[in-house]
Parts: C-alpha cells; structure tokens; sequence
C-alpha cells in the first residue's frame, strides 16, 4: 500500500478473530508488515507484524 500523507495508519486482518496493528507513517520511510494466519485454541487466528525495511524487503524479494 502506498500512502501520500503522514499519519496513523492501523492495519488490520480478520478470520474468526480480528487482529490489528498501528502504524505511525513518516514520509520517506518504508514500511514492512508481514501477515500470516495461525490455529489458536479453537479457531484461525491472523498474526500481523511490522519488520525492519531489510527483513520486509528481503522477503517481498524473495517471492516476486
């Protein structure tokens, strides 16, 4: 996602469960979230994180 003005960004993901995150957004900077789901105690369960630029970019490289 691009954005073009700073500011409080909170992503969000939802299966059974709602799990989200608050980003603070500075021009200039990259961002990296990284999203997956996972099986809690009786239902799926999405795991959102925010990683460093390098470990965001290395990844989103290695699957493009």
């Amino acid at each position: 996602m691009k954005v073009d003005k700073p500011g409080t960004y909170e992503i969000w993901g939802k299966t059974e469960t709602r799990e989200n995150i608050s980003l603070n957004v500075e021009m200039g900077k990259e961002y990296y979230v990284k999203t997956f789901v996972h099986f809690g105690v009786a239902v799926w369960r999405p795991s959102i994180e925010q990683v460093t630029p390098e470990v965001g970019r290395s990844e989103w490289d290695s699957i493009r």
